[in-house]
């Protein structure tokens, strides 16, 4: 994946702690994450083809504007 994906991925992940073996591990919030990218895509569609283009995006994945 590119380096945006990456920055994105780190917006959306918190350090958990496993409690049975004592040890931290990084949590992605994936429904988050998802949020971002399409986000991301309907900034891309607005900048290339106007509002119209990028709110039909941000509808059809059910993300508010």
């Amino acid at each position: 994946m590119n380096e945006r994906y990456k920055e994105l991925e780190k917006q959306c992940t918190k350090q958990q702690i496993d409690y049975d073996v004592g040890k931290m591990y990084d949590q992605v919030d994936h429904r988050k994450l998802a949020e971002l990218i399409v986000r991301e895509c309907a900034l891309v569609v607005f900048k290339k083809t106007g509002p119209k283009s990028a709110l039909d995006v941000l509808e059809h994945f059910g993300v508010e504007e």
